[in-house]
């Protein structure tokens, strides 16, 4: 299984250089269903192999686990003493019905997990195809396509490591190429909507509402606003009267997930040494450990935001805000550079995008297979045992 899934990995990578110099002539009218079947080829086959996580990630699965149980037993998520499920409430009901097809047939959790994120893969797949034909005409917008169909970064993220971002990334690009198309009240809405439903699945949609709002007509941008807020603020609502939960459980579980501790070191840390006995600089310590990160995103994103990409093409601002975002985070997880691909391709940044995907993608791969954060080697050699103790430097 270890050396079909390397391999399968290694062809998608393969084909994924291939595309960024050439331009297959696909059938036209049928180039969505081609790719369709392409992409859904390339993460359903590793799906079905790899049944079973193993490595360090399965922390991962077990969280996502909890997560279902408790929804299915009617407990609040937030009451956990630990960051189980640190995101608003979307994906902790996909988690559930995962958990009930597992539990009602011989499909394991762990796959029944990814299926819906494989979905939405798929569906970002040929989401961009639509959106690059309407720029560029349909041959672009097939390779555009495939090249998403077939990027071996997404697989990694999806399949083998078990990550959540996809439905969330494929709202979000939804949102921002809904805006591309004839402007009017019903488009506007519907952008709003899917952006809602992003936030919902995760955050990092939100951080593209101001630029999505700056592209929205005068007269629309208060209904815009009030779609994505009530949106969010319905289904917020729903689970606190279904789970009697509160504002202050979901906030503390969600907003002090990503946020920098004082033992990890780093700024918190050094401005509180920095301080030393400065009357007040404790208080000030406090609340950076608690909220510092959130406010250092806003403030360089907005800084970006009003000097940089202010009059930038949308995809191309989109790109950039995430991936300021992402240089910003303080854990490092490489998989959230997953949301800058779509955008970076409907950008026309084709070297950029590629530059981050064979990296990433050669990361993960050095880390999951050789290091054991996916699986444990099969066959020790001395090789195999070096790059196992020295995965680090990569």
């Amino acid at each position: 299984m270890i050396l079909f899934l390397f391999l399968w990995i290694v062809a998608l990578g393969v084909a994924f250089v291939w595309l960024l110099f050439a331009a297959p002539a696909l059938p036209r009218g049928r180039e969505l269903a081609i790719i369709g079947v392409l992409a859904a080829v390339a993460r359903f086959v590793p799906l079905l192999v790899f049944r079973e996580p193993h490595g360090l990630w399965t922390i991962d699965i077990n969280a996502y686990l909890i997560t279902a149980s408790d929804v299915l037993d009617w407990r609040d998520v937030y009451l956990r003493d630990f960051f189980v499920h640190p995101y608003l409430p979307f994906q902790m009901y996909v988690f559930a019905a995962a958990k009930l097809v597992a539990d009602a047939t011989p499909v394991p959790f762990f796959t029944a997990a990814r299926v819906p994120q494989a979905l939405a893969d798929v569906g970002t797949a040929l989401l961009l195809t639509r959106a690059a034909s309407r720029m560029w005409g349909w041959s672009e917008g097939a390779r555009t396509g495939l090249l998403y169909a077939l990027c071996p970064f997404p697989v990694l993220v999806t399949i083998y490591h078990g990550q959540f971002d996809a439905i969330s990334v494929f709202f979000a690009t939804a949102a921002v190429s809904t805006l591309y198309e004839p402007d009017s009240a019903r488009a506007s809405a519907r952008s709003a909507a899917l952006l809602a439903l992003g936030i919902l699945q995760k955050l990092w949609p939100a951080f593209l509402f101001p630029l999505l709002l700056a592209r929205v007509r005068g007269d629309r941008r208060f209904a815009y606003s009030a779609i994505v807020g009530g949106i969010i603020g319905g289904a917020v609502l729903a689970y606190m009267l279904g789970f009697g939960s509160s504002p202050q459980r979901i906030y503390d579980g969600v907003f002090r997930y990503n946020t920098p501790y004082p033992e990890a070191g780093g700024p918190p840390l050094i401005l509180h040494r920095f301080l030393g006995s400065v009357p007040g600089s404790d208080a000030l310590f406090r609340f950076e450990v608690h909220h510092g990160e959130w406010v250092a995103y806003a403030a360089a994103l907005a800084a970006m935001g009003w000097l940089v990409v202010r009059r930038a093409p949308l995809y191309e601002a989109g790109a950039c805000v995430l991936a300021v975002l992402f240089a910003l985070m303080n854990d490092g997880s490489l998989y959230h550079h997953l949301w800058i691909i779509p955008l970076g391709l409907l950008a026309g940044q084709r070297l950029f995008v590629a530059a981050v995907v064979l990296t990433h993608s050669a990361y993960y791969v050095i880390i999951g297979f050789i290091g054991g954060a996916m699986f444990f080697p099969g066959v020790e050699g001395p090789g195999t045992q070096w790059l196992g103790q020295h995965a680090h430097w990569f």
